[in-house]
């Protein structure tokens, strides 16, 4: 696997896979950039390029560390404004990191919006060509090259544009949209008034969406029919739901809940069965605007029944709901159901049928699917080289799993990877009867790793991290489990969150394992540790690149078992086939997208080689499809 060395500086060790042997040297080209390298002003100094000078705030208080100990001046410089850059540009994911400047904003998504970006990454290549690297320090040299390798993978995907055509249901609007909700505040007036501006542009971006689609289709790129059909099947739940109970109405609510006034209803009355004071009813009047409307009363209604700890008078509640509400039921929802007419008279008459499901059968397929295994792995590998790969890892694991097998089953029970899984499926005990049942033991496995950490961990994260369901809204379309991080300020722990959909289909025996890689000792310890590092500059403690972060997380799985942290080896079980599955990605990632694959193929292929269920084997195989090159970095970071 050959890959471009780094230095190692400081306390973060890293892995010297990083970056491409591609990128040693920038083309002297880009200090000719018209107009948008950095030059020097009277004192000597690095002047901002006029293309940035827009992507930058006058406040820039938020961040007050953001170059960390970055002890070169001009390098500092462009660290404190690459993630000027990258919050303004990226105003959802500035949310997420509680930077109040871009939360009435969301991300611009119309071509001629990500010329201009690449464009302002282009300026930055500029004046780090600019810099003196012969007198960095190890640790700014290190620093220099993340950066540098950061903006090139930035303008590579941006030129790539995957989004423009491609759909999945583990991400875009119908998911996106409902889970910023739950980030986004509404403590404050401000606040209050940006989550307004913003779900006034969620319409606006749900058109640009279908025009992108729809532009796309010119050029004969479009997503297969599995994944359209899965998005549209998304869409029909959520506008299936009634406005007022949408994520994106619940901000609004206050913490209240909803109860039904009947056709006709007394508002009295009601008060006084819901509140148990019917003088009550003018405060429900207050915060309910709709019920001063008489045909509203008599056809029945929704009410809000406020929360004792609501923090706003029924005045504020009533206006802010009655605004919210107004926005979802008559711009977002109406958007939605153009972006499914798009979906369902455009897109779907000409989706790929799922036979030719990879990247393989889009224009200039083969180059796409080489940039995003460099993205992703930043390993320099032909796919046919990771295909062997995952291959051959697969053979020695399968092997593995069919011993201990027999050694928990019996040779009776288990002859090879068919017979046991059928005998894991046909057993009832070694599933779940209930959510809570799923929530509890994910619980307990956070617990039992945490007291084991001081074994072989000398520093953890500050912020805690929790075990969280993974919400209604996309439980049936997404994977078992995923994380996210802490908030840099402390406000929020990292969380691990648990998919109990349909709790038979869920095996107990892979419980521990991805628990272990998605909070400790995998993403969290990683992911909340790289917050903590206020040494180095924000645009690397928030630097994800795949093979390091994904590789680590399945490394750990293996170390949880050098740690004795399995209950059982039924559980160690569970270890070796999600090893397993990682490996298998290499052989299904690249055989849809490089070797021509169905996806009838991968799955079936899943199937015979780890002991996933069904239901994740599709939801999974479908993820491969929607986001190629991106399940690669698992198992080659592992291994590296």
């Amino acid at each position: 696997m050959k890959a471009r060395p780094v230095s190692d500086a400081g306390p973060q060790r890293t892995s010297t896979s990083l970056l491409r042997p591609s990128q040693l040297a920038l083309a002297g080209a880009l200090c000719l950039a018209a107009g948008l390298g950095a030059c020097k002003n009277e004192e000597g100094n690095l002047a901002l390029p006029e293309a940035l000078t827009e992507y930058l705030p006058e406040d820039r208080s938020v961040w007050p560390d953001s170059a960390g100990a970055v002890e070169n001046r001009a390098l500092a410089s462009v660290c404190e404004d690459l993630w000027e850059f990258q919050m303004k540009s990226s105003p959802t994911w500035a949310t997420y990191l509680n930077d109040p400047r871009y939360h009435g904003d969301l991300g611009d998504l119309r071509p001629t919006a990500a010329l201009e970006r690449n464009s302002v990454r282009r300026g930055f290549l500029s004046r780090l060509a600019g810099i003196a690297r012969a007198k960095l320090s190890p640790a700014d040299e290190l620093t220099w090259q993340l950066v540098e390798h950061s903006l090139r993978d930035a303008i590579a995907r941006e030129e790539r544009d995957l989004g423009a055509w491609n759909l999945a249901s583990r991400s875009g609007p119908q998911v996106q949209f409902l889970t910023l909700a739950a980030d986004q505040p509404v403590g404050t007036p401000r606040e209050r008034a940006d989550l307004l501006s913003r779900w006034r542009s969620m319409a606006t971006e749900l058109r640009q969406r279908g025009r992108n689609l729809e532009a796309a289709l010119d050029s004969g790129a479009v997503a297969s029919r599995t994944q359209v059909e899965k998005v549209l099947a998304q869409l029909e739940l959520l506008l299936a739901t009634p406005a007022h109970l949408s994520p994106l109405v619940a901000p609004a609510t206050g913490g209240g809940t909803w109860a039904d006034l009947p056709p006709g209803g007394n508002v009295t009355a009601f008060a006084a069965e819901h509140l148990g004071d019917a003088t009550r009813n003018q405060e429900l009047r207050r915060i309910n605007l709709h019920l001063s409307d008489g045909m509203t009363l008599a056809k029945g209604t929704p009410v809000l029944l406020p929360a004792d700890d609501d923090i706003l008078p029924p005045r504020l509640r009533g206006r802010f709901l009655a605004d919210v509400w107004s926005i979802v039921d008559k711009d977002i929802y109406p958007a939605f159901r153009e972006y499914k007419s798009v979906l369902q008279e455009r897109i779907l008459p000409r989706a790929r049928p799922d036979e030719r499901a990879g990247l393989l059968f889009v224009p200039n397929g083969p180059a796409l699917y080489q940039q995003c295994i460099e993205s992703f792995t930043t390993l320099e590998l032909t796919p046919e080289e990771i295909h062997a790969t995952g291959t051959a890892e697969v053979g020695r694991l399968t092997g593995e799993m069919v011993a201990l097998g027999r050694k928990l089953f019996g040779t009776g029970a288990v002859a090879d990877m068919r017979t046991l899984r059928a005998y894991l499926e046909g057993n009832p005990e070694l599933h779940y009867s209930s959510r809570e049942e799923i929530e509890d033991v994910a619980k307990a496995a956070v617990a039992r790793m945490q007291a084991a950490l001081p074994a072989a961990f000398y520093r953890v994260p500050d912020a805690p991290v929790e075990v969280v369901r993974v919400p209604a809204h996309e439980e049936a379309f997404t994977s078992m489990a995923y994380y996210r991080g802490p908030a840099p300020d402390g406000s929020r722990p990292g969380r691990y969150y648990v998919n109990t959909f349909d709790p038979p289909s869920k095996p107990r025996w892979e419980a521990e394992a991805l628990a272990f890689h998605e909070a400790v000792p995998g993403h969290h310890l990683q992911i909340g540790l790289a917050n903590e590092l206020t040494h180095l500059p924000m645009v690397r403690r928030h630097m994800g690149i795949g093979a390091f972060v994904e590789g680590w997380a399945l490394y750990t799985e293996t170390l949880a078992d050098e740690l004795g942290v399995y209950s059982s080896d039924v559980d160690r079980l569970g270890m070796l086939s999600f090893d397993a599955w990682r490996s298998a990605r290499l052989v299904v990632d690249t055989g849809i997208h490089a070797l021509g694959w169905s996806r009838d193929r991968a799955i079936r292929y899943m199937e015979q080689n780890t002991l996933a269920d069904r239901r994740n084997i599709e939801n999974e195989v479908d993820r491969y499809i929607s986001w190629p090159g991106q399940a690669l970095g698992y198992k080659l970071g592992q291994l590296e």
